[in-house]
């Protein structure tokens, strides 16, 4: 409804005029009337009306001079004069101050009812032509700014000022929000404009598949960054939004360098779920990462023995390791998870090689460990990459619960030819290297490196009398040097290797 507000002196042409028409029928409500131009200017003022009907003669402020005077401040507001006088001087002043028109009291109520709907097409086209050219600006300005963000644009300083004027930019202070992620169901962005720009907190320029906020005033703490993120959170509803906030300037001319840190964050939005990235949360989830150099190789060889020992909580650990490496050393959302499908890839194979009789059941998992590359972010790739851990941990196990040093004893019997230490069980084991020593002195009756090197020697006697030669016997149970291999071989048979191999020559098997 357009409002109206009718300005008399006679209470009873002000009553009457009210109850003339329904005005809701033809698209006005008459929301004020005034008894002179004085108090009709105050209540103009208040309400801004899109029409005022008026008296000519009143007390205090005649109704030309009230007309004029709104004219100086608004020239959009329509005016019907009310007059008892066919003065065509008066009729002559109401056409230069631009009236819609001109009504002879007694009112005649279809003449009133032609000049409204006459003011109504008036009214939809010039809004029509306001939106319109307020759209033209609008373009004119966000491509403004836009080129300021994305930096390298050709505008002397003088001319920045002066379309910083033009457009009302001019702030102390300037900092860029970049939003990524699903803003709605319809996937525009028109809850974020209306946050920012309905409260004029600043601007929201499109750019790709984000919502650039260029906010009037910085975010002055993490806290204000904190609320900021939860109000856009709250108006985008269920989805998963990624906030990356650049640093504030003070200068317009500086937002490409808070443009470009945001940039920079929002990169690292595949890290996370969703979640606010700044500096400071940015700095704050990586401060702890481990410096050490990152090898895929390694980490498959963990997760294997993870694996077989069927822990799933060290497996869940070692992927938490394996993210924070990609992110410390800045992996990108390719490199993870082609090496995320190596690992589970080297991991299968490894099972193939070492325990044949669980290759049928696994070898599924090798067409399932590709649904990695469909994942949004590396926080799913962990939780798919647990859930695959769990279900080759029941194939691996056959849900069979052992205790933990006859678990510890399994490993070591099955990896006695790799470079095995009490420090690596511990740690695998979740034990603490001096308790598990006696632990394991407890229940085999043998210190650690003596119950290894037995369980060596029992199998290099296999493969002396299958016709290994000494060195590879050495190198296939685990020690690396030779003449370190003849020493704890004579120690433990009270002969060399060859003196075994000829005293058992009889021997056709082991």
């Amino acid at each position: 409804m357009y409002k109206v507000i009718i300005v008399d002196d006679e209470p009873m042409i002000r009553e009457g005029l009210k109850a003339l028409i329904s005005w809701d029928e033809y698209g006005f409500e008459v929301v004020e009337t005034a008894s002179n131009g004085k108090e009709g200017y105050e209540k103009f003022k208040a309400l801004q009306p899109e029409l005022m009907i008026i008296d000519i003669r009143m007390p205090e402020m005649d109704g030309l001079y009230l007309i004029r005077k709104i004219r100086e401040e608004n020239q959009q507001t329509h005016f019907l004069i009310l007059s008892g006088y066919a003065d065509f001087q008066y009729a002559q002043k109401a056409i230069d101050l631009h009236a819609d028109g001109y009504l002879l009291k007694p009112l005649d109520e279809e003449e009133l009812i032609e000049y409204l709907q006459t003011i109504v097409e008036k009214i939809e086209k010039e809004r029509m032509m306001l939106r319109a050219w307020e759209d033209e600006r609008k373009k004119v300005r966000n491509e403004f700014v836009r080129v300021l963000l994305l930096g390298g644009h050709s505008y002397s300083d003088s001319k920045i000022e002066q379309l910083c004027k033009e457009f009302h930019l001019s702030y102390p202070s300037y900092q860029v929000a970049l939003i990524a992620g699903i803003i709605n169901d319809r996937g525009d962005q028109a809850p974020i404009v209306q946050l920012i720009e309905g409260s004029d907190r600043g601007l929201v320029i499109p750019y790709k598949e984000w919502a650039v906020v260029l906010l009037f005033e910085g975010l002055k703490s993490y806290q204000s960054e904190i609320c900021f993120y939860e109000q856009v959170k709250e108006v985008v509803g269920d989805s998963k939004i990624y906030v990356a906030i650049g640093e504030a300037v003070y200068d317009i001319k500086q937002i490409a360098q808070s443009f470009q840190t945001a940039y920079r964050f929002i990169q690292k939005s595949f890290y996370f779920r969703e979640g606010l990235l700044t500096s400071r949360s940015c700095s704050s989830t990586t401060a702890h990462l481990l410096r050490s150099s990152y090898s895929a190789r390694e980490y498959s060889e963990k997760l294997f023995y993870a694996l077989e020992i069927g822990d799933l909580y060290t497996c869940k650990t070692i992927l938490q390791e394996i993210g924070h490496h990609m992110i410390h050393f800045d992996y990108d959302e390719q490199q993870i998870k082609n090496d995320f499908v190596k690992i589970m890839a080297k991991v299968l194979n490894k099972f193939d090689h070492t325990n044949p009789t669980v290759k049928p059941k696994l070898e599924t998992y090798f067409s399932e460990i590709t649904a990695i590359y469909s994942l949004r972010n590396l926080p799913d790739i962990q939780d798919y990459m647990a859930e695959l851990c769990k279900k080759i941990i029941e194939i691996v196990c056959d849900g069979k619960s052992n205790s933990n040093m006859k678990r510890i004893i399994d490993f070591v019997d099955k990896h006695y030819n790799e470079n095995l230490r009490l420090e690596n069980l511990a740690e695998l084991f979740h034990y603490n290297s001096a308790y598990l020593g006696k632990l394991f002195k407890n229940y085999t009756g043998e210190y650690f490196n003596t119950y290894l090197d037995k369980v060596r020697i029992h199998h290099a006697k296999r493969l002396l009398l299958e016709g290994y030669k000494v060195y590879e016997v050495a190198e296939q149970v685990g020690y690396a040097n030779v003449d370190y291999f003849h020493k704890k071989f004579r120690k433990y048979t009270g002969m060399s290797p060859a003196q075994f191999r000829k005293s058992h020559a009889s021997v056709s098997t082991w």
